[in-house]
């Protein structure tokens, strides 16, 4: 089995890479993943800002809810542009 190493396909495959493994906008499988995704980037930004628990809980609710939202918009759209 041959792993791609991510410097030897340099940027532009590894951005094919990626965008080959996001899971499809069509699916409902992508409400969760973008709530989990904005979960994370809500904990990250309070963490760059070194804010306290208390407030990187907030901001990770609230990314999650944020991303949660993005999902069912990209869901929404994929299933309005079928019809």
């Amino acid at each position: 089995m041959h792993l791609l190493n991510p410097l030897t396909i340099g940027a532009a495959g590894l951005l094919a890479l990626i965008a080959a493994s996001l899971p499809d906008p069509g699916e409902p499988t992508v409400i969760p993943i973008a709530g989990v995704v904005g979960t994370f980037l809500g904990a990250a930004v309070a963490r760059a800002r070194r804010l306290d628990r208390t407030a990187m809980r907030e901001y990770a609710e609230d990314g999650g809810f944020l991303g949660a939202a993005v999902g069912i918009a990209l869901y929404a759209a994929s299933l309005g542009a079928e019809l």
